[in-house]
């Protein structure tokens, strides 16, 4: 017979809690705040994000002012660059562990790798 093991604890890693930290302090702002994709692969954190007022857009296309949080795994340089030339607010969710990722690939590749 199988043996069923629960877990004492369970819960977000740092970089998803340090994400919804930010979204839910963003989230009282009159001016909208919307996040480019799903902040996290969670249906239900991100239904309980909408009902609090933050929207799940895919393109970005928003109104000068509103509020763009770039989810936990992070986007391009040009993604970011372009959302604060049309006028956003980026708020940068991006785990800092997946950030230090990025870097170190993209100084690999500069190195030729």
């Amino acid at each position: 017979m199988a043996r069923i093991v629960v877990a004492d604890k369970s819960g977000a890693c740092f970089g998803v809690e340090r994400a919804l930290k930010l979204v839910e302090e963003a989230a009282g702002q009159d001016k909208g705040v919307f996040t480019l994709g799903p902040l996290i692969h969670n249906p239900r954190v991100v239904a309980d994000l909408e009902a609090a007022g933050v929207s799940v857009t895919a393109t970005g296309d928003l109104e000068p002012g509103a509020t763009l949080v770039l989810r936990t795994h992070g986007v391009t340089e040009a993604v970011e660059c372009e959302a604060r030339e049309r006028g956003l607010e980026v708020l940068d969710a991006t785990c800092p562990f997946v950030r230090r990722v990025h870097r170190d690939a993209a100084r690999l590749e500069a190195e030729g790798y």
